[in-house]
């Protein structure tokens, strides 16, 4: 929140943020994340800082948690939409609240209203990490102070073609004609192809091996 503050100042931080909460729910997770985020929220003067949860959607999706909280924070910018922790009727009464807004519907901001986001990832005992993510808007605004219309301008027309390939393929996924894509040992090492020897580790396509030159910490036990 500090670094977020120094980008977009504290009324962009407090007034115009949300935050992904990790938001598994348990009641050890709940009550120690809904903790940090309400006293890092009030520690910067935060009142109702808009707090959305994307596992209510889709549960607990492992090693693409952090992915899909950052999908769902640009759809917001696309759509303007913060979607709701609905499947949540009300707050459990451990979790902290102060300086957070739990949202539990959906409501409409606008596609221009918040400036940035924070992603949260919350493990059991301590916060592990927390993202930063600008708002398109303001992305470009912070850019337009590095280069030039021109150059803008240049990037826009570059930019107009990967919009296109996007939703042609985001289309294509709403009717069902895409398929996974799924490549059985790839770029997977088997056994046999690493040259070991007592001394180093070779593997192909990397020049410098596995030293097993290793220095002996306990040597003066030895």
């Amino acid at each position: 929140m500090a670094y977020l503050q120094n980008i977009i100042g504290n009324d962009g931080l407090t007034q115009r943020t949300f935050i992904q909460a990790h938001g598994t729910s348990t009641p050890q997770n709940r009550i120690t994340e809904s903790h940090v985020l309400s006293k890092a929220a009030t520690s910067f003067g935060a009142t109702g800082i808009p707090v959305v949860a994307m596992k209510a959607f889709l549960g607990h999706s492992q090693g693409t948690a952090g992915g899909d909280q950052l999908h769902l924070s640009l759809g917001v910018w696309k759509d303007g939409i913060l979607p709701g922790i609905t499947t949540s009727h009300e707050i459990a009464d451990d979790v902290y609240q102060d300086g957070l807004k739990f949202q539990l519907k959906h409501e409409a901001y606008g596609k221009d209203y918040f400036d940035a986001a924070l992603l949260n990832s919350k493990g059991f005992g301590g916060n592990n990490a927390t993202a930063v993510l600008l708002s398109p808007n303001q992305a470009m605004k912070m850019l337009s102070k590095r280069y030039t219309a021109e150059q803008l301008d240049a990037y826009q027309t570059k930019k107009a073609d990967v919009v296109n390939a996007a939703e042609e393929y985001n289309q294509a996924t709403i009717r069902g004609e895409t398929l996974p894509i799924y490549k059985f040992g790839f770029n997977v090492l088997g056994g046999e192809e690493l040259e070991i020897t007592d001394k180093e580790i070779r593997l192909p396509g990397y020049d410098i091996p596995v030293d097993l030159n290793i220095e002996n910490e306990f040597g003066d036990l030895s």
